[in-house]
């Protein structure tokens, strides 16, 4: 695709041009149009944004949790590199793990990297995937999600998984293969042939029960007629997994945040903070202008809110919205995180996405004008609504019935539900 540079103040993508003759899509919806003509894409990097807001899913995020972080980390350690906080890890952790992750973009150090990469087989010679008992990538995961002391060494990281980007977010989440449905309970590199591409996200101690509420999650998400994923749950000596196929193989498709594209295109937006939930609907508009969108979108968009509010999932964010496809035709990805963390106090966020509270009477109003700022008519928004609610009728009871759930959690879930019914249904009386 082209050679990204790094100085003091940019980052710059130079498209080959013989690529760009091939009409493939390029690194983001956005920079393909500022590119034309020019044959780069330059962005402007901060502390705050160190790298091409595209590039940012390729790197193991900064928190707690990232397995991958904290293992690249060490393996860059113990090479001897240096480690400064900022753009330079930043750089360094994209050079060491930025292929094979969510879409169709792989950064390498070269192209000589590039190419033992693509020429060697998905699975190592002789591999049989790593079977969940004893293994090392096993002991690991115990190690690294319920805090043990002993863990494995080093190369059983890379033996089994090889050097994938992870996902961002509070869950331990990992991007392996499986046998469809799990069967066997091993897991591969991702791309074995036979296997079943997931990102399978593990339960941390402090989230009990979650990945089951987001299990059922995903079923009403179902119910309520919004594409998801398949998935699959399953537990293994104390700990609790969520797998879930991935939508971008094994055809490799495109895969952007819908932050990354309002970021590509304001370099002003620094971070999902300066995005206010009254921009969507003229973020919205000014790219349906400019891409090839799904002339549904707009209503797609605004039923994932509506479900969010009635489920409890205040932490729908950019990053958890994203657009599959190229600038020559995208949509809306299936819905891939619809966690209910407002069961959890400490995450008791009405919408991840700030809003100007002073301009509502109540937070069912919130999302009733949400659908007039995305362009929708007073029968669209109450049809929206309507079947919004009919989704999630016996959801209240089915968190009751998830006993792996504390109930201090499931009380405060099945609460906040039926509150936020009753207030939409009042709402369009």
């Amino acid at each position: 695709m082209g050679t990204l540079v790094l100085d003091a103040a940019y980052m710059t993508l130079n498209y080959e041009s013989d690529y760009r003759e091939t009409g493939l899509p390029g690194l983001s919806l956005l920079d393909d149009i500022a590119a034309e003509g020019q044959g780069y894409y330059r962005y402007p990097v901060t502390e705050q944004m160190p790298l091409l807001p595209r590039l940012r899913a390729l790197v193991p995020g900064n928190n707690p949790r990232n397995l991958q972080r904290a293992h690249y980390l060490d393996v860059l350690r113990r090479r001897g590199t240096r480690l400064p906080p900022g753009i330079e890890t930043e750089w360094a952790l994209l050079l060491m793990g930025g292929h094979g992750g969510v879409g169709h973009v792989d950064v390498f150090r070269d192209d000589r990297e590039a190419m033992a990469w693509y020429a060697a087989p998905n699975t190592p010679q002789g591999h049989t995937g790593q079977t969940l008992g004893h293994s090392g990538l096993w002991q690991f995961l115990r190690s690294q999600v319920l805090d043990e002391v002993d863990g494995p060494d080093v190369p059983v990281w890379d033996d089994v998984l090889g050097p994938t980007p992870s996902v961002g977010g509070m869950i331990p989440k990992l991007l392996v293969a499986m046998a469809p449905e799990g069967a066997g309970g091993a897991l591969y590199p991702p791309g074995t042939p036979g296997k079943t591409d997931v990102l399978l996200k593990v339960e941390p101690p402090e989230y009990p029960g979650l990945l089951a509420l987001e299990s059922l999650c995903l079923e009403v998400h179902r119910t309520a007629g919004i594409e998801v994923p398949n998935w699959w749950t399953f537990e293994n000596d104390g700990l609790r997994f969520l797998a879930i196929t991935r939508f971008d193989r094994p055809k490799i498709v495109p895969v952007e945040s819908l932050f990354s594209v309002i970021a590509t295109g304001n370099h002003e937006v620094q971070s999902m903070g300066d995005v206010m939930l009254e921009d969507l609907g003229g973020i919205l508009r000014i790219l349906m202008q400019t891409v090839d969108l799904a002339p549904d979108t707009p209503q797609a968009l605004y039923q994932r809110f509506l479900m969010a509010y009635l489920t409890g999932n205040g932490d729908l964010h950019m990053e958890n919205l994203s657009l599959v496809g190229s600038m020559n035709g995208c949509r809306l990805a299936p819905v891939y995180d619809p966690a209910p963390m407002r069961a959890w106090p400490r995450h008791d966020l009405v919408s991840a996405i700030p809003f100007d509270g002073a301009e509502y009477a109540s937070q069912a109003d919130v999302f009733v004008k949400l659908g007039h700022n995305l362009g929708l008519s007073n029968t669209q928004v109450h049809r929206a609504i309507e079947r919004a609610l009919d989704a999630v009728q016996t959801y209240p009871e089915r968190v009751s019935d998830c006993l792996g759930v504390p109930a201090k959690q499931r009380q405060r879930l099945v609460m906040l539900s039926q509150n936020a019914a009753n207030k939409l249904r009042q709402a369009i009386q």
